[in-house]
């Protein structure tokens, strides 16, 4: 179970789609104030602050449910996850247009992730049955999530071998 880690992989579409928008919002500064230097600085600041507000507001449970697990705090951690599955269950396009809502430029959504890193929380409090659940609702939704079937596999052999004690 030691090779089961958080993850956040990078989608190249989305990572240029971000910076597009960077200049987007640059040369509509520009268009205001007919002047490069002001249309830089304040629509870096714009960009920012944007990208700050929605990343602070939109993915709080994640960003909360990390610091937690890096803090081996596991159980807040797990609640924490499974808040943030919940509102990008409840808001899939949220998810799904990252790129646009958060700024963001992950190829994994926010809902697998925070499944993913239920199931580690499960896992390291010992829940193996509450892990399963976790990455089988994980494989549910993307089948080729990365290496979702071995670590099913791993977790449904570790609870037999238990059950079989």
């Amino acid at each position: 179970m030691e090779q089961i880690k958080t993850i956040r992989p990078r989608n190249w579409l989305y990572e240029l789609l971000v910076i597009l928008e960077l200049i987007l919002i640059v040369g509509i500064w520009w268009v205001f104030s007919d002047s490069w230097k002001y249309a830089f600085v304040f629509g870096g600041l714009t960009y920012l602050t944007l990208a700050w507000s929605l990343r602070l507001t939109l993915q709080r449970h994640h960003r909360n449910g990390m610091k937690l697990l890096r803090q081996k705090h596991y159980e807040e951690a797990a609640a924490a996850f499974q808040n943030s599955c919940n509102f990008f269950s409840t808001y899939p396009w949220i998810d799904q247009y990252c790129f646009v809502t958060m700024f963001s430029s992950n190829a994994i959504p926010y809902q697998q992730m925070a499944l993913n890193n239920l199931g580690i929380c499960y896992l390291s409090m010992g829940e193996d049955e509450k892990a399963l659940e976790a990455f089988k609702n994980l494989a549910a939704l993307n089948s080729n999530y990365p290496n979702i079937r071995t670590v099913i596999e791993e977790i449904q052999k570790h609870i037999d071998e238990t059950a079989s004690l």
